[in-house]
């Protein structure tokens, strides 16, 4: 899966953001708690329908708001989808190409699983359907 274009509204930090993707390699780089953990987390959560670092929407909610909307446009097996994800508090609603989607498997399958690496002075985080933590010197 390619992520083409992301927009978040009310997720983490994010009010409202949105971005499209270079076709060939993107690079985060910014200072401590200014989001970009949040971006891959956004976009694993297209991928897989939750979160890596918390099984607890509301904790993805951003302050004081009722829900988060992530939105991406993703190529898939050659084919441009749109996927989309909202969280309440106490529940979590999929959407691809615009249909509801009732059950995580049939959000899963359509998609190709997303490949995501992350870098920090601290640790590799390879995601690739779950989580793996490489601690490097």
């Amino acid at each position: 899966m390619k992520v083409n274009s992301l927009c978040l509204d009310n997720f983490r930090n994010y009010n409202h953001f949105f971005i499209e993707f270079d076709r060939d390699i993107n690079i985060l780089i910014g200072s401590n708690g200014q989001g970009k953990t949040n971006l891959i987390e956004a976009i694993y959560l297209l991928s897989v329908g939750k979160s890596f670092k918390t099984h607890i929407n509301k904790q993805m909610i951003m302050f004081d708001c009722e829900f988060a909307k992530v939105k991406g446009e993703v190529t898939s097996n050659n084919k441009l989808r749109s996927l989309e994800m909202i969280l309440g508090s106490d529940f979590k609603r999929a959407k691809i190409d615009d249909q509801d989607i009732y059950k995580i498997s049939e959000y899963v399958g359509p998609v190709s699983y997303t490949h995501l690496t992350l870098q920090t002075n601290r640790e590799v985080m390879i995601l690739s359907g779950g989580v793996q933590f490489l601690k490097y010197k």
